[in-house]
């Protein structure tokens, strides 16, 4: 019987974002530069590797779609958002920070389910959870990004629209999730909750 491969998508994800960092980090450093990019740079690497070292030193067993997504996420929005300043553009800001929101409510959906040891937690419950973690993440992302902009010398006045997108991502979330749950009966949930 042949062995089947079996690509590894959080690796490949986490060799990209070594590779871009020591890259751009060998660059900055090469040139004397060490502003705001610079120590993005560093918190993308540090970042990155908190969730392998956080995955094995508290024995988490994060799936493989969680992992990939958190490293998507970092390099939409501290890469390309912040080192290749895709951030001047405010239409992408407003994506990233919707984007947060489902992300957001996918890792309130992981954390309730783990902490859920009976399994028979009430699907208004792990929803009510997950938009409320949402809100939280959400609005604490968006207010920690504006200050690093301010402190970076380059204040933005959208913390409003930001936590809004953000809001708006978790509740399409939460609108696809009711959706599953009348029409599928959390068909489509529960095979995402066996790859988180």
């Amino acid at each position: 019987m042949k062995k089947q491969f079996i690509f590894n998508y959080p690796n490949l994800l986490l060799s990209i974002i070594t590779l871009l960092s020591l890259f751009f980090g060998i660059f900055y450093f090469r040139n004397g530069i060490y502003d705001i990019d610079f120590f993005t740079l560093l918190i993308l690497f540090g970042m990155a590797w908190f969730a392998v070292l956080a995955d094995k030193m508290l024995k988490l067993k994060l799936g493989n779609l969680i992992v990939s997504l958190y490293y998507i996420f970092l390099i939409l929005t501290l890469f390309f958002g912040r080192i290749l300043h895709f951030y001047n553009s405010s239409w992408y800001r407003n994506f990233t920070h919707f984007l947060g929101g489902i992300f957001s409510s996918l890792i309130g959906i992981y954390l309730i389910i783990r902490l859920d040891n009976i399994g028979f937690m009430k699907f208004s419950i792990v929803l009510t959870y997950s938009l409320f973690f949402s809100g939280f993440t959400t609005s604490l992302w968006s207010i920690t990004s504006g200050v690093v902009a301010d402190l970076s010398g380059n204040p933005q006045t959208d913390i409003n629209m930001r936590i809004a997108m953000g809001l708006i991502g978790a509740s399409f979330f939460a609108i696809l999730l009711i959706l599953d749950y009348l029409l599928y009966h959390n068909r489509y949930l529960e095979r995402l909750i066996r790859k988180l």
